[in-house]
């Protein structure tokens, strides 16, 4: 077979996410046909079920161009059929799933309607400033905003839209993806950017509320000391198995958690998957830590002649039922609100059950432990993402740097500092 000339075009074969082969080709042709000094684009079409497809649509191509004709995209199929049906086929985990579906829903009262390859950029800004002020939003009760959106949430969302815009591209359904253009809108600077945030419970703090827990008996107190000294998730807590403690070692390692799942039967939604990221970690453990997990098993012992440790979850269900996410900040707010009654004149920030884990990491950033160790223990993708999210806490690192660098180098001449000068040249 001979090689394609340039300005044949070409034609190549990839593989969608569920497996299947498809084909697609390309070509390139004026960018405006009033204007040669414009030079060329390439344009492309894929979709195709056999490479003779593909050859059959380049050579029709090749040949419209040459006769200077424009291009027509004439599909009528909408945003919200082609993103739903896009989504139907995108291989990705179910909570992801879930969220992307509430991404299309957002679009929809706005350009759902709207053919996919007549949407503009200036149709998804208009998009994007209607999800901030909460234009066309549902009526939704348990909504603190009336339906607005931050900048963040809608950074997210349109990233997103990018992809299932490039989707369509690579179908050929559409010939440019306007979610990418300059104009398309999407929420850029420090606000797109910011994190949410998060309130978190200093030394002093976290050891009050942790005494008093365990002092007066109060349900999951040992949960509450567990998160402040480990960092877990409390979906990798849930899941946690006393064979995944080593007590010799002084190790804990987190093989599973436990994940709601919106794409299941309702009642079957809770179900144990691997961790965050997909990788399970090792964490080490104090004498502390160590210790509360031995004086917690032996209170189950006692109370559970029949516990079987070898494979039971360290917090075992209560009375046939096991705990959940939503069960456990429950019962954290009200382990709050009576400490608040307790000690009326102590002040207490109002934290979520995920806000012990920021607490963990801050105490950790305040004894100047590496943030590569702290990205390990609390099982971050990379270092970067847990700069990200602690960036705020570390406002004097550099002078806590400068005072240990000073203090390393006290009462050490120069000679010591920089090794001796040598005496001729």
């Amino acid at each position: 077979m001979s090689r394609r000339e340039r300005g044949d075009g070409s034609i190549q074969s990839y593989t969608l996410s569920g497996g299947q082969t498809r084909w697609r080709c390309q070509w390139r042709e004026p960018v405006d046909l009033a204007r040669p000094d414009l030079g060329t684009k390439q344009r492309g079409k894929g979709g195709f079920l056999s490479k003779v497809e593909a050859r059959d649509a380049l050579r029709a191509n090749l040949a419209r161009v040459a006769a200077g004709v424009v291009p027509v995209v004439t599909d009528r199929t909408s945003l919200k059929s082609y993103s739903r049906r896009w989504l139907d086929g995108h291989a990705c985990e179910p909570t992801t799933r879930v969220y992307v579906r509430r991404v299309i829903d957002a679009l929809v009262p706005y350009i759902g309607a709207v053919p996919i390859a007549q949407i503009l950029p200036s149709d998804l800004a208009a998009a994007y400033r209607g999800l901030e002020t909460g234009a066309r939003a549902a009526p939704n009760k348990k909504s603190t905003t009336n339906g607005k959106l931050g900048p963040s949430t809608v950074s997210r969302y349109s990233g997103w839209v990018v992809t299932i815009f490039n989707a369509a591209l690579d179908e050929g359904l559409i010939d440019r993806n306007p979610a990418s253009h300059r104009s398309a809108g999407r929420p850029k600077g420090p606000r797109a950017k910011r994190a949410k945030p998060f309130k978190i419970w200093d030394p002093e703090q976290a050891s009050s509320f942790c005494a008093w827990a365990l002092a007066t008996d109060q349900r999951w107190a040992y949960a509450w000391l567990i998160f402040v000294r480990t960092g877990l998730r409390s979906g990798e807590l849930l899941a946690l198995l006393w064979s995944d403690i080593d007590f010799r070692g002084a190790t804990l390692t987190v093989e599973r958690t436990l994940r709601y799942n919106e794409s299941l039967p309702k009642g079957e939604r809770y179900e144990i998957t691997l961790p965050k990221g997909g990788r399970s970690r090792r964490i080490a453990l104090d004498e502390t830590t160590v210790e509360l997990f031995a004086t917690w098993r032996r209170t189950l012992s006692t109370a559970t002649v029949t516990l079987r440790f070898g494979g039971t979850a360290v917090f075992a269900p209560i009375a046939g039922r096991s705990p959940t996410q939503s069960a456990l900040l429950s019962a954290f707010y009200r382990v709050q609100a009576g400490f608040a009654e307790a000690h009326p004149d102590v002040h207490l920030p109002k934290l979520t059950v995920h806000d012990l884990r920021h607490t963990h990491a801050s105490l950790l950033l305040a004894a100047g432990v590496d943030v590569k160790v702290i990205q390990e223990r609390l099982g971050h993708a990379s270092a970067m993402v847990t700069l990200n999210t602690y960036a705020h806490l570390m406002p004097n690192s550099q002078k806590a740097a400068l005072g240990r660098f000073e203090t390393l180098l006290a009462g050490k001449d120069d000679g010591e500092m920089f090794g001796r000068r040598s005496q001729t040249f």
